[in-house]
C-alpha cells in the first residue's frame, strides 16, 4: 500500500531544492537508500525521530515537514494560553507546562482549521482530563 503524504512531498521538494539525491540523504541519516526510498514513496511510514533527523539535515524545523509553511498567530496562542490557565485555575488544577502546551496546540489546530471560536466547555473538559 502506498501512502504518499505531504511530509513525503515536502521531503522530495527539499531534496530537489538542495540538489541532494536520496543516496545523499541516506548517507547523512546513516540508513540505507532503500529505507529512504520507502519513506518518500509512502511504502513505509517515517518514524517521528527520523523526521527530526531529516529536518536537521535540511536545516528546517520538523514542523515544516509535518505541517508545511505556517504563519503562527502569537496573539491567538496567548489568548488560548490565558483561557486554558483561567479554566485550570477555576478548577484548581495545576497544569504541567507540557500538558498546557498539548492542550493549547490542539485548540490552536482546531481553531486554525475551522476558524471558529473556542468552545469554553470543551476547554474545561480538556483541562479536567489532563489533570
Amino acid at each position: 500500500m502506498v501512502l504518499e503524504t505531504r511530509e513525503t512531498q515536502r521531503i522530495t521538494a527539499l531534496l530537489e531544492a538542495r540538489g541532494m539525491s536520496v543516496v545523499d540523504l541516506a548517507r547523512r541519516l546513516k540508513v540505507t537508500r532503500q529505507r529512504v526510498y520507502e519513506w518518500i514513496s509512502g511504502r513505509s511510514p517515517i518514524p517521528r525521530n527520523r523526521l527530526e533527523d531529516i529536518a536537521e539535515v535540511f536545516d528546517v524545523s520538523p514542523a515544516l515537514l509535518v505541517y508545511g509553511e505556517s504563519n503562527i498567530d502569537e496573539g491567538k496562542i496567548a489568548r488560548l494560553i490565558a483561557l486554558v490557565q483561567l479554566k485550570a485555575d477555576a478548577q484548581r488544577i495545576d497544569l504541567a507546562p507540557e500538558k498546557m502546551g498539548m492542550i493549547v496546540a490542539q485548540l490552536y489546530a482546531e481553531l486554525d482549521s475551522s476558524q471558529a471560536q473556542v468552545d469554553e466547555g470543551s476547554v474545561e473538559k480538556m483541562v479536567r482530563l489532563s489533570a
